[in-house]
C-alpha cells in the first residue's frame, strides 16, 4: 500500500473536483483527505491537496496522466511507502544453530531484518535475540511470522513476539 499526496491547480467551477476524484478511483484510489487552499487562489485557480492510497503503485503513473490529459495542472506529487513491523525475540542456543541461516529464511519472505539486537554470554550459552522485522504489507510480516515460528520448532527455540 502506498499513500500518495497530489497537489494541483482546478479552475473555480462546479465538476472540476469530481473529475479529479473520478480519475483517481478509477484506477483503485482510496481518497483519504481533500483539501482547498481557497486562501491561496489565483484568479479563477485553487490549489487543492489530494491524499489518497492506492494498493498497486503504478497505477499512480495512470492517475497523474489521467489528470494531466484533463487538462489540471499538477503542482506536486509525494509518495510514502506505507511499512509494518513486527519484534520477534528468539531465545536457546540461537548462534549455536546457524543464526544467518534463520536471518535468511525470515528475509526470503521478503521481510527486512531492519535490526538484530543480542545477549550473549557465550557461544555455547543460552542468548536471546530480537529482531525487528519490517515490510509493505501485513501479509508478508505474518508470513515472516510463520515461518520464524517454523524455525523455532526446527531449531528448539522459544519465541516471543510483540503485539
Amino acid at each position: 500500500m502506498v499513500k500518495v499526496a497530489i497537489d494541483l491547480e482546478l479552475q473555480d467551477k462546479p465538476g472540476q473536483l469530481v473529475k479529479v476524484l473520478e480519475s483517481i478511483a478509477k484506477f483503485g484510489g482510496n481518497i483519504t483527505s481533500v483539501y482547498h487552499h481557497r486562501e491561496r487562489m489565483k484568479g479563477e485557480a485553487v490549489p487543492i491537496s489530494i491524499g489518497f492510497e492506492i494498493k498497486d503503485p503504478k497505477r499512480t503513473n495512470n492517475i497523474i496522466s489521467t489528470i494531466k490529459t484533463q487538462g489540471f495542472t499538477i503542482l506536486r506529487t509525494e509518495f510514502e511507502q506505507k511499512t509494518f513491523n513486527a519484534t520477534v525475540i528468539l531465545i536457546g542456543h540461537v548462534f549455536q544453530a546457524n543464526i544467518t541461516d534463520t536471518i535468511d529464511q525470515i528475509m526470503a519472505t521478503k521481510a527486512i531484518v531492519q535490526k538484530v539486537d543480542a545477549r550473549i554470554k557465550g557461544m555455547k550459552n543460552v542468548s536471546s535475540v530480537k529482531f525487528t522485522l519490517q515490510a509493505n504489507s501485513a501479509e508478508i510480516i505474518r508470513r515472516a511470522i510463520e515461518v520464524t515460528k517454523k524455525i523455532c520448532s526446527e531449531k528448539n527455540l522459544q519465541l516471543i513476539r510483540s503485539l
